[in-house]
């Protein structure tokens, strides 16, 4: 059957869909995790880096929880964070946050053994605090200098309970988490009813933004004092469940936390990430819910095209080659950025105009300038895709439907544009945007046919791929 995560935007889901989605999730965590085993028992010996070693503890002690209790193995085995972190581990390879990963590794063991479950005897030495992400508690031990993540804490389990050394003393755990290791519960995000946490780098993040290849879409008009991120996400919820409460309905199928990010709270600059389906959304803090639901769309929409599609439907999925201008970003990408930013900023862009339609949001020249903005760098996106990539018939049918969106939205556009030289503007900035990049790094969408917008609008309804899939869609004679 279709998945709801086929369809461009989020649509209500009857229980066979939703149980569709639910398998299709377990098996690409099922299927992650024997990749990643089987990757680790190849490489053998010839590995002797710490994201190695970090990953052969975990099965090590994966197969010793699995000796004493195989349902308590099948938990940590099946539970989102367990491949979410051995990938993040080995991405971040010998950075210091690829440390607390590790930490947060032996937290799906620790966790257990700390909380009174039973399991194998272990010992492991980590940083400042341990967080147990299956059953969602934060432990720290008290009189450890948590603000300083180089303090080492040796935590031990055994027949007897569970115990943690800071500064040479043992200290023992309460299973009804009172005493001096204590037990907290992440902030919560109000009406979501999924926790936030506060530690980035613990969940394979630094926190830090790359100020290279920033997304041109996160700044913000103006800035103000930052919201608590509970209640930002609470207002977000309440604008989505009032414009889009598809939205509302399939996030928590699909995204089991939020992790806040740490940034300079006068920038304009707001971020958001995510890695695939089942994994959290990271979010700074901003000063309008309004770019909450944004940044909720977007990271919804990355993790329903993941849990979708794959190399099958799109040849740009088995690319890296960044051989492409993008629109949305300050540096070269590979074509699938652009895919997955067009698929994103879609959505996007409908939220904008739903809000905009429904008096949520103010109509301001500034607010429709930002969005003619962007809904230029989605046909530029999307003409680059028409002429490079390839795909398939679950993904034609995608870029069908986003074609015949971008349509719609680009009737809605100029009608509430102030003047006809909104786009004429939008087009000379992404003429702009393209010169910056020089000749010399030989990328393949610099001519003018790219941002020629009346024209790709008017073919979007039905787009046509180029010739390497045998047909040829010239926009400009």
């Amino acid at each position: 059957m279709k998945l709801p995560c086929e369809s461009l935007y989020c649509e209500s889901a009857d229980s066979e869909g939703d149980e569709a989605l639910r398998q299709r999730i377990q098996h690409m965590l099922s299927s992650r995790l024997q990749a990643r085993l089987e990757k680790t028992i190849a490489a053998g010996s010839t590995r002797t880096d710490d994201a190695h070693r970090d990953a052969v503890r975990f099965f090590e002690r994966l197969a010793a929880l699995g000796a004493s209790n195989p349902e308590a193995a099948a938990e940590v085995a099946g539970h989102w964070s367990t491949t979410f972190l051995l990938a993040r581990r080995e991405e971040l390879a010998d950075r210091p946050e690829g440390r607390w990963v590790a930490d947060s590794l032996a937290g799906l063991f620790l966790g257990r053994a700390i909380r009174g479950g039973d399991g194998p005897e272990l010992q492991i030495e980590t940083a400042g605090l341990v967080l147990d992400l299956i059953h969602g508690w934060i432990f720290r031990a008290d009189g450890a200098d948590l603000e300083n993540t180089e303090t080492s804490l040796t935590w031990t389990t055994s027949e007897n309970g569970a115990a943690v050394e800071v500064r040479g003393r043992r200290l023992w755990m309460d299973p009804a988490g009172g005493g001096p290791i204590q037990r907290h519960e992440p902030a919560g995000s109000g009406p979501w009813k999924l926790p936030i946490y506060r530690h980035p780098g613990r969940l394979g993040h630094p926190g830090v933004p790359n100020s290279r290849g920033i997304s041109t879409e996160s700044a913000s008009a103006e800035s103000s004092a930052p919201m608590e991120l509970g209640r930002s996400l609470a207002g977000a919820h309440e604008l989505l469940s009032r414009v889009w409460p598809e939205v509302v309905e399939q996030l928590p199928k699909l995204v089991p936390a939020f992790v806040e990010l740490p940034g300079d709270h006068g920038s304009r600059v707001h971020l958001s990430c995510s890695y695939g389906p089942a994994t959290p959304i990271f979010l700074s803090r901003v000063d309008d819910p309004a770019l909450h639901a944004e940044d909720l769309v977007h990271e919804l929409q990355h993790e329903r095209f993941y849990a979708a599609f794959g190399a099958a439907d799109f040849a740009s999925l088995n690319s890296f080659d960044k051989h492409y201008i993008s629109p949305y970003r300050s540096d070269p990408r590979p074509l699938r950025g652009l895919l997955l930013g067009l698929h994103a900023f879609v959505a996007v862009n409908e939220l904008r105009l739903r809000l905009l339609e429904t008096g949520l949001v103010g109509k301001s020249e500034r607010g429709l300038r930002h969005f003619a903005k962007s809904h230029g760098k989605n046909l530029f996106a999307f003409r680059t895709l028409m002429e490079f990539d390839v795909a398939e018939t679950r993904g034609r049918l995608l870029m069908a439907e986003i074609g015949a969106q971008l349509a719609h939205q680009h009737g809605r556009l100029v009608d509430a544009l102030p003047e006809e030289g909104g786009l004429a503007e939008v087009e000379e900035h992404l003429r702009r945007h393209v010169a910056t990049f020089g000749p010399e790094l030989g990328l393949r969408n610099t001519d003018p046919r790219f941002w020629a917008l009346k024209e790709i609008a008017a073919l979007a309804p039905t787009p046509v791929f180029n010739s390497a899939n045998r047909q040829s869609m010239e926009l400009v004679q």
